[in-house]
């Protein structure tokens, strides 16, 4: 009869806890579940920030076209040229000075705008900033140019490129000078 009794309690003592065996196993079973969670959680937040640069870098990028596209297309005309030429003083690779004293230019990694002697960032890590003066016919011109091989300039195309942490964002416009369009008041 003890021997009966022993078994039964030694079956309940048994059936209550975890061996050391199943506890190893259990802890190895999630460490694996949390390393391979931290790794989904991990992308997902990567991810979200990349989107966020890319966005902001959107935005500045199209915040700048926008002030350039604007400054080119109001571009005044020469007095005295016929036919009608644009108040463009020289046209470089990655700058252009018009008017009576208004350049855009890359200096280093930021867009620059210079104005009546004011000098303001129109954009910061740029990586690329391109400006390509065209004839009336879209045929791009060589640069660089000054006096008067600008007479020949009716449009520029504008490529900014920004980036940053890794993310980019490139953006390409043409400008017409208003001034030079068929029509347009002097």
């Amino acid at each position: 009869m003890r021997r009966t009794m022993t078994r039964q309690s030694a079956a309940r003592r048994t059936r209550g806890a975890f061996t050391l065996i199943e506890l190893l196993c259990a802890i190895v079973v999630l460490g694996v579940l949390g390393s391979v969670t931290s790794a989904i959680i991990l992308r997902a937040g990567v991810a979200f920030a990349g989107a966020g640069v890319a966005s902001q870098l959107a935005l500045e990028g199209d915040s700048a076209m926008e002030a350039i596209a604007r400054l080119i297309r109001t571009i005044p005309t020469r007095t005295g040229t016929s036919p009608a030429a644009p108040m463009i003083t020289s046209v470089a690779a990655d700058s252009i000075t018009f008017g009576s004293a208004t350049t855009i230019a890359r200096v280093g990694t930021e867009l620059r705008l210079t104005e009546g002697g004011q000098t303001r960032t129109l954009a910061d890590d740029v990586s690329d900033f391109m400006i390509e003066p065209m004839s009336n016919t879209g045929a791009v011109l060589s640069v660089p140019m000054s006096g008067a091989a600008v007479d020949a300039v009716q449009r520029v195309r504008v490529t900014l490129s920004l980036s940053r942490n890794g993310q980019s964002q490139t953006l390409r416009t043409t400008v017409f000078i208003r001034s030079l369009l068929a029509g347009a008041q002097p």
